[in-house]
């Protein structure tokens, strides 16, 4: 049995890789917050999340910097909220069901480099 665990650290890559390995022709299924259903293949997921991830990067996202997420949990989030670790970056998801001096309060503390919102289909 340990030999089918791996000896290696297991981070958000790996498991974007596996996705695109064993899962790529497999959907994923989202609701957007219009109420209407996006599919996606894994492959298309990763490929995304990719794209996504060399955009951040060109704007400089570096390795521990905190970037705040505003966005339903759909599959844009979703893009964002496996892009922003491979970066090495800590994805700070907020709500945005809550109010506007909550969102103010807490977006403020955490003192967060970035803010993506995402908040549209």
């Amino acid at each position: 049995m340990l030999q089918l665990v791996p000896n290696k650290e297991l981070n958000i890559s790996d498991i974007l890789s596996h996705m695109s390995r064993v899962h790529a022709k497999q959907h994923v299924v989202s609701l957007n917050a219009d109420g209407q259903v996006q599919r996606i293949h894994y492959q298309g997921l990763v490929d995304r999340v990719a794209q996504l991830a060399n955009a951040l990067q060109r704007l400089n996202i570096q390795d521990g910097d905190c970037i705040s997420t505003l966005a339903w949990n759909a599959q844009r989030h979703m893009e964002i909220y496996f892009a922003v670790p491979c970066l090495g970056a800590i994805c700070h998801t907020v709500t945005p069901r809550l109010y506007s001096e909550q969102l103010t309060y807490i977006l403020q503390d955490a003192r967060c480099r970035w803010l993506i919102q995402c908040l549209s289909p």
